[in-house]
Formats: structure tokens, sequence, C-alpha cells
């Protein structure tokens, strides 16, 4: 089964359970590979982690230029895309990629059934489920729960 998440700073232990990481900067690719290996990539580009800092939290300040003085910050981001882009692991990767779209590989798959368009509850639903929802984590009073 694949399982794909967008996780804005996530902690150490979430970050572990993951298979495979993408670590994207203003939309171009810095590191794809297992996260248990994000380390050593960066450590062989020159970029060693601070000890007191986790491993994903070492990853998004060493990529975050919003909170950088000067050019700096811009040139490492820079630095990072060309090394990821020029890194035997992109190669391994796109070499990877390259029989399924290129080969008519059997093992391509299309979806052909109709996907549903819209919602599959009407609005007042929706509504009521969030609403449903905010009470239970809000601990607003039991005399409102038992509506629900």
């Amino acid at each position: 089964m694949i399982v794909i998440a967008s996780i804005h700073q996530p902690a150490t232990s979430t970050y572990l359970l993951f298979d495979k990481v993408l670590l994207l900067s203003q939309g171009r690719s810095v590191y794809f590979g297992p996260s248990n290996a994000s380390q050593q990539y960066f450590e062989s580009l020159g970029y060693s982690r601070d000890p007191f800092l986790s491993p994903p939290e070492a990853m998004l300040q060493l990529v975050n230029t919003d909170f950088g003085s000067g050019d700096e910050g811009k040139e490492r981001l820079d630095k990072l895309i060309i090394s990821w882009e020029a890194s035997s692991e992109r190669q391994l990767l796109l070499e990877a990629i390259e029989p399924g779209e290129n080969n008519n590989n059997k093992e391509v798959r299309k979806i052909t059934a109709k996907t549903p368009k819209g919602y599959p509850r009407a609005l007042p639903v929706q509504i009521w489920i969030l609403l449903h929802r905010l009470l239970l984590v809000s601990r607003i009073p039991v005399a409102f729960k038992l509506i629900s």
C-alpha cells in the first residue's frame, strides 16, 4: 500500500516512520530517499547536523530561506538544488522511473473507472460532522454533547 502525506515540521518519531521522504523548498526538490539516509546525504554535501536538532528540524532549517540574513540562505538553497539535480541518488531514481514511462511497460496502470465529482455528503451533513468534532475537542459542557 502506498500512502502519501504532506507534513510540515514532523516530530522525529513520525518522521522515522516514513520509508521515503521528499524534501521540497520553493517548489524544487532538495532530497528524495529513505528517511534514515537523509542525514548522511546532507553531511556528504558538507552540512553537518546540529546535535541538538532532530533530523527533520535540521533539514527544515537547512532549506528554509525565510528567516536567513542576506543572500546566505538563497545561495545555500541554490547549492542544495544543484547538488540534488547532479546526485547519483536522483539519477538512480530517474532510471527506475524511465522504463514505466518510455517502454509501454505493462505494469503502468491507468484509472479507467469514472471518479465521482463533488462531495459524498451534503453540505449540512458536513457542517454537522465538523461541529460535532469541534464539540468533542473543545470540551464544551456535557449538555451540548447530548444533542449529538
